[in-house]
């Protein structure tokens, strides 16, 4: 995983793109995706964001439902993409900021741990403090315990 802060986000995918090219260069298959678009095409967020704003008591229960559900949509779909790859390809996951809060990388790459053989490169926009990620927050600092595979 590497970091880096998020207003360097054109920059670091700026990077991911050229490592993308110098692989393929020395005759890797490599491949990029972007989180954004998994996310933002998932059935599960369309259906549940129209009720999100509905019901102010429900909505820690329905945040817990969008982060479950997505989770596993967004883990299907990269089993998906990456059934046939093998342990000589690797797979860049790009934007891993839109993810932020409902989503963690650790739940993402739990649901795929076994599942998907390539070599996986993640740039996460925040810090890697300790065992921790930090994702700079507005509101608070939003430590969790990142998991390491």
């Amino acid at each position: 995983m590497y970091t880096y802060h998020p207003n360097l986000e054109i920059i670091a995918l700026k990077e991911f793109e050229k490592l993308h090219s110098r692989l393929v260069t020395n005759k890797f298959l490599v491949e990029t995706i972007s989180f954004a678009s998994i996310f933002w095409n998932c059935e599960t967020i369309i259906r549940l964001e129209k009720n999100f704003f509905k019901y102010e008591q429900e909505r820690k229960s329905l945040s817990d439902d969008i982060s479950r559900e997505v989770t596993k949509e967004i883990v299907d779909n990269l089993i998906k993409a990456n059934l046939k790859k093998t342990s000589k390809e690797c797979v860049i996951l790009t934007k891993a900021g839109v993810l932020f809060p409902f989503i963690h990388i650790s739940s993402i790459l739990s649901g795929i741990e076994t599942k998907v053989r390539a070599t996986l490169a993640i740039p996460y926009p925040g810090t890697k403090e300790g065992h921790f990620l930090n994702y700079p927050s507005a509101v608070s600092q939003a430590y969790y315990r990142g998991e390491i595979f």
